[in-house]
């Protein structure tokens, strides 16, 4: 008969042994948060210790904004339904222009709606939001899914968006 070692098993990471930690391993902004201040709503001092702080709320659920949607609807537009066409990238152009935002070349239309995303949806962002339904040509490895009868065709693709500015 062979002798097997055996390993004792491993305490838990310091941090999991508080009850409220260990019920939220997979939420670190529930971590970070809740236990320390005892609420989802933290103050931040996004522009330093002399500027007033920004409160941001931690609290489920986030909010969801979908990508094209919520363009069309922060510039008043409605983007055309093939994104990846001249017409919809001559649009684009137009609209940094129109905007005043800054894309430098290559103008592509990913690269167009990556700026006026940044410009016009991460900039209302301060609690945690998911900017979701990438369109496809801006993820081209990832997952099509389809939403609701006549709906774009984009990626299964979601990003979590904070600006504390």
């Amino acid at each position: 008969m062979r002798h097997v070692a055996r390993h004792a098993p491993r305490p838990a990471p310091p941090h999991l042994h508080t009850p409220s930690l260990a019920r939220t391993p997979t939420r670190p902004h529930l971590r970070t948060s809740l236990p320390t201040q005892g609420s989802y709503k933290i103050q931040y001092h996004a522009n330093g210790a002399d500027e007033p702080p920004i409160e941001i709320d931690f609290s489920p659920p986030w909010r969801r904004i979908s990508m094209v949607s919520g363009l069309e609807e922060a510039l008043n537009v409605k983007l055309p339904k093939d994104l990846s066409s001249p017409e919809a990238r001559q649009m684009l152009v137009d609209l940094c222009t129109q905007h005043n935002v800054n894309c430098p070349p290559p103008h592509t239309p990913a690269r167009l709606l990556d700026k006026l995303v940044g410009e016009f949806l991460e900039e209302q962002c301060v609690n945690p939001t998911f900017i979701c339904d990438h369109p496809q040509l801006m993820s081209p490895l990832a997952k099509w899914c389809v939403h609701g009868a006549g709906a774009l065709c984009v990626a299964a693709q979601a990003r979590c968006a904070h600006t504390g500015s």
